[in-house]
């Protein structure tokens, strides 16, 4: 079997991504995208609170991401935590729209 020719220490010096990018170029495989963690209320709570910490910095979202990774040992990147922050978490972006606007809306 091609398994067992292959030498064992150049078959662990290889990453994940390595390998899935290799099958994705060269053999043309396509792999479905990981999901990832979900998030918890826990780390939720713990996104807010460090976006309310990095808002003013360049990028939050990568020092957040670094930041929720140490103190959970997860692996979110700075693109899950921007989705999350913008999708779900950030309370400023929410609209409430009022009855009559809804009147209007559900008129229309």
């Amino acid at each position: 079997m091609i398994c067992e020719k292959v030498n064992e220490q150049y078959a662990t010096n290889f990453t994940l991504n390595q390998v899935r990018q290799h099958l994705k170029d060269e053999l043309q495989v396509k792999i479905p995208q990981n999901r990832g963690e979900p998030f918890t209320k826990e780390i939720d709570n713990s996104i807010k609170e460090s976006m309310e910490k990095f808002a003013q910095s360049s990028n939050p979202y990568v020092k957040v991401s670094d930041n929720i990774n140490k103190l959970y040992d997860t692996n979110y990147t700075s693109k899950q935590i921007r989705q999350r922050w913008i999708s779900k978490l950030n309370t400023d972006r929410k609209y409430n729209f009022t009855f009559s606007f809804n009147v209007i809306l559900f008129n229309l």
